[in-house]
C-alpha cells in the first residue's frame, strides 16, 4: 500500500487513539480514523475497520476487509494474524492454519505471538498435540503468563491431566503473574483444580486450587465445576435461581468515608433462599460474607439431577451509599 508523505509517529498515534476507540466501544469513532489512515496509506486502518465490525457481530464485513486489505497490504502480518483468528471463529480451521502460516513468512512478524494464536485455534479444532507442538515453538518469555494457562489447558483437553499438574505447579513456582493479571492466574489454578479433580481425584488438592482461582477470579466456570463436583450436593427439590445479593463491602472506595453497599448476581443450584446463600457466601470476600442478604430470587428452572452450587457469578458489582445492609 502506497504510503503518504503523513510523518509516522502521527500515523502510529492515529492507530492508537482508534484502538482506544474500539476499546471504549466507540465504534464511529474508531471507523472514522480507520477510513482517515486507509486514505493517508495506511494498512492499520484496515485493522481498525475489521475490529469494528466484529464489535458490530459482523464477522463476514471483518473478513471482507481483511481481504481487502491482505490484497494492498500483503506482507502485513498483523492482518494475516486477524484473518487467521476470524477463520477460527468461524471453524474454518484450514484456511486459519494458512493464515497463521502467511503471517510467519512476513517481516517484522512477531513470531511468538502467531504462534500463540495458532495453537489456541488448533485448540479450538481439538487438535491438541498440534496446539502443544505450536507452544514449543515460542522462543520468548514475554507471553508466559498466556502460554502457561493455555499449555494447561491443552494438556487438560488431551486428558493428560498428570502432565498438566505438574507442569501447572512447576511453572506457579516460577512464574509472578501480578495484580494486573490475577484473571490469567486464575485460568492456571482453575487447570490444576481440574487436573487434580480428574487426574488423581485429589479433591483437598482440587478444591485449594478451586478457591483460590474464585478468589481471583469468581467467575472461574472450571473452578465452580470443580467445587460443585466435589461436593458432590444433590436433593430432590433442586431448583435453578436467579439470585441477586446485597452486603456491605469491606473498605471504602475512591473518596467516601465508608464502606459502601453493593449488589452481586448468581445463578445457583439450591432447594431454598437459605441454602442459596449459603452457597454463593464463599465466592465473596470473607470480610463481607456476614454482611450478605438475599435481595431478589427468581426460581428459572428445575435441576433434580443437577449437582448444587454456584453455576453462574457476574464478576462485577453494582456499588451504592446507604447505612443499611
Amino acid at each position: 500500500m502506497a504510503r503518504s508523505s503523513f510523518p509516522e509517529k502521527k500515523a502510529s498515534d492515529l492507530v492508537e487513539s482508534g484502538r482506544a476507540a474500539l476499546a471504549d466501544r466507540r465504534l464511529a469513532r474508531a471507523k472514522r480514523i480507520g477510513n482517515r489512515l486507509l486514505g493517508l496509506g495506511y494498512s492499520g486502518g484496515f485493522e481498525l475497520l475489521a475490529r469494528a465490525a466484529e464489535l458490530e457481530e459482523k464477522p463476514r464485513k471483518a473478513i471482507r476487509i481483511l481481504k481487502a486489505g491482505l490484497r494492498d497490504a500483503p506482507d502485513s502480518w498483523a492482518l494475516w494474524l486477524m484473518l487467521g483468528n476470524l477463520y477460527s471463529d468461524r471453524e474454518r480451521h484450514e484456511r486459519s492454519s494458512e493464515c497463521f502460516r502467511r503471517a510467519q513468512t512476513c517481516p517484522g512478524v512477531d513470531a511468538d505471538l502467531v504462534h500463540l494464536n495458532a495453537a489456541t485455534a488448533l485448540g479450538r479444532a481439538k487438535q491438541y498435540t498440534e496446539a502443544v507442538l505450536e507452544l514449543d515453538r515460542i522462543a520468548g518469555n514475554h507471553l508466559l503468563t498466556r502460554v502457561i494457562p493455555l499449555r494447561m489447558h491443552l494438556l487438560n483437553s488431551a486428558g493428560r491431566h498428570t502432565d498438566a499438574l505438574a507442569y501447572g505447579e512447576d511453572a506457579m513456582a516460577k512464574t509472578r503473574f501480578g495484580k494486573g493479571l490475577a484473571v490469567l492466574e486464575a485460568s492456571v489454578l482453575e487447570e490444576l483444580a481440574t487436573a487434580a479433580w480428574k487426574g488423581a481425584h485429589d479433591s483437598t488438592r482440587a478444591l485449594d486450587y478451586a478457591w483460590k482461582a474464585i478468589q481471583l477470579d469468581k467467575g472461574s466456570s472450571a473452578a465452580m465445576w470443580v467445587v460443585r463436583e466435589a461436593a458432590n450436593l444433590v436433593g430432590t427439590k433442586t431448583r435453578i435461581f436467579d439470585v441477586l445479593v446485597r452486603g456491605r463491602w469491606h473498605a471504602p472506595i475512591l473518596n467516601a468515608k465508608r464502606p459502601p453497599r453493593f449488589l452481586a448476581s448468581y445463578v445457583v443450584a439450591a432447594e431454598s433462599k437459605r441454602e442459596a446463600l449459603q452457597l454463593i457466601a464463599p465466592f465473596e470476600p470473607e470480610a463481607v460474607r456476614a454482611s450478605l442478604r438475599v435481595e431478589q430470587i427468581t426460581a428459572i428452572g428445575k435441576a433434580a439431577k443437577r449437582s448444587k452450587g454456584v453455576y453462574a457469578a457476574d464478576p462485577g458489582y453494582f456499588f451504592f451509599s446507604g447505612k443499611k445492609n
